[in-house]
């Protein structure tokens, strides 16, 4: 039948024999002889190849963007699941909603009073050290992902993208631009024309990553995050939550989004369009399906 492991038909001078069959964890194996008594000399077993499980992965997306309503401060920290945009000690002013990087970037903020530089006063490319105060920001993944931001920069003016932990910068070859750059001593460099530009790069969990330009003063659209994680199971059964996980109904937070000064939600379209204020995050999940911005986070509601 389709249950043997092997059929041997031995005669009687044939003995000793070997029988070899393949076998299945978790099944039971008997030995049998049709017309005689089995002896077993021996019982070897040898592992077959273990089939590797294969991980689930999904791709997640933090969309830490700027709010054209929101005032921002110097220090400020963005916070998403897997990634977090530090704002430099700067004086940041909201430029409004505008379209001109397109989208989802779709407000901007800008430094009003200081250019980056160290705590001596002076530029990363006379010193070395990254600055401390002026306008710049740091963005922080905690898994390997692509950085997209997106930047107001003047004429003939550098794009510096800076690692910590080397203090090495991007280069043309590291990133790609929405508008075209030349480069000065390597260093990715505006042309004649100021630019409204988005900017990406593949970033490494751990690292911080300084964005700023010198002689002059960054604006920023905000920053989204993409990686491919392995998949959890965040089924929670003790509530309905329309399709979204990790919903607080009465709190502060919606996934991982924090409230407003106010205690509230401020939820746009996708261009800009203000849809409802609510401190209840139940009423994000009641929206309809598609796309929102949620305090400067895209969020999907399903």
């Amino acid at each position: 039948g389709d249950n043997w492991v092997a059929i041997t038909n031995f005669g009687s001078d044939d003995w000793p024999k070997t029988v070899e069959g393949y076998v299945e964890a978790g099944n039971e194996y008997w030995l049998i002889a049709g017309t005689t008594n089995v002896q077993v000399y021996e019982l070897s077993f040898e592992p077959g190849d273990a089939e590797e499980e294969e991980e689930e992965t999904i791709t997640v997306c933090d969309s830490l963007l700027i709010d054209s309503l929101a005032t921002y401060t110097g220090g400020q920290v963005l916070t998403g699941e897997y990634c977090t945009v530090t704002l430099g000690d700067e004086t940041w002013t909201n430029k409004g909603a505008n379209d001109q990087a397109g989208e989802p970037f779709y407000a901007y903020i800008i430094g009003a009073a200081t250019n980056p530089v160290d705590g001596g006063g002076k530029k990363w490319t006379s010193s070395g050290n990254l600055p401390t105060v002026g306008a710049y920001y740091v963005v922080s993944p905690t898994v390997d992902g692509t950085v997209t931001t997106a930047v107001v920069v003047n004429a003939a003016k550098y794009v510096l993208i800076v690692k910590e932990s080397d203090n090495s910068y991007l280069t043309l070859n590291d990133i790609t631009c929405s508008e075209e750059l030349t480069e000065t001593d390597g260093i990715p460099t505006v042309g004649d024309t100021k630019i409204y530009a988005t900017i990406s790069f593949e970033a490494t969990a751990g690292e911080n990553y300084y964005i700023f330009t010198e002689g002059s003063k960054i604006g920023t659209y905000g920053v989204v995050f993409e990686a491919s994680v392995e998949e959890e199971d965040d089924t929670d059964d003790t509530e309905d939550t329309g399709g979204i996980s990790n919903v607080s109904t009465g709190g502060s937070t919606f996934r991982g989004i924090s409230a407003d000064a106010n205690g509230n939600f401020n939820v746009y379209t996708i261009s800009g369009q203000r849809v409802v204020t609510t401190k209840n995050s139940q009423d994000i999940t009641n929206l309809p399906t598609g796309l929102y911005i949620v305090n400067g986070a895209k969020v999907a509601v399903k």
